[in-house]
This record gives C-alpha cells, sequence and structure tokens, in this order.
C-alpha cells in the first residue's frame, strides 16, 4: 500500500526573554541602617536593560527608588543604606523591592531592616 502523509505547518511566536536571569537578592539581610551598614541588592541581566528598583514600606507606600539605563548583560549590583528619598533613615521592619527591567519584568526582594 500507498500511504498519504499530510503535514501541517505552524509557527510559535516565542516570548522576549526575561531580561533578568536569576531572582535578586540582598545581603545582609537583615541589617541595620543606624550602624551605617548597607544591603547589596545582586542581580544578573540576560540583555542590555533599563532596569528600576523601587523599594516599598509594609502599606506600599515607595519610599526609594533607583533607576539605571543602558546596563550590559552580566550581574550588578547597588546598595541601599536604609533611608528614605529624603535621607531619613527608615524605621525598622520589613520593606519589599521590586526589580523592573525593561518595563515588563518584575521581581521581588524582601529586605529586613533591624535597627537597635
Amino acid at each position: 500500500g500507498n500511504s498519504k502523509q499530510d503535514t501541517i505547518e505552524y509557527s510559535i511566536a516565542a516570548p522576549d526573554a526575561s531580561p533578568l536571569a536569576t531572582k535578586p537578592f540582598n545581603y545582609p539581610n537583615p541589617f541595620n541602617a543606624y550602624n551605617d551598614e548597607k544591603t547589596t541588592i545582586a542581580y544578573i541581566l540576560n540583555k542590555r536593560s533599563n532596569v528600576k528598583f523601587t523599594l516599598l514600606d509594609a502599606a506600599g507606600n515607595i519610599i526609594y527608588t533607583k533607576a539605571a539605563t543602558g546596563l550590559p548583560a552580566g550581574k550588578h549590583y547597588f546598595s541601599w543604606n536604609g533611608k528614605n528619598m529624603w535621607g531619613e533613615t527608615c524605621a525598622t521592619g520589613v520593606y519589599f523591592g521590586v526589580l523592573t527591567a525593561d518595563k515588563h519584568d518584575r521581581t521581588y526582594v524582601k529586605i529586613l531592616v533591624k535597627n537597635r
């Protein structure tokens, strides 16, 4: 016998790869802002990206932002000294960081400030 084989062709549009290669993390965590300690947020980019870091308090209020444009692929770091946008040391508590790369990829990091 003769067999007939039908072929169906289709294409799948793959979404753009995330600019973030890994979830960001920070160290030390917790840290003491009153002792002039800082925490370092580390992340890896897959491709050149614009990055914005927004820090929120437990009530969801923006207390600090930092942005960088055109960062190349690779490892990146920045430090936060526990101060808000007005230069005041933040109170002991839990803060939430939102790292946005190229306006569409959001990753969260939890930061604990212990001031004693």
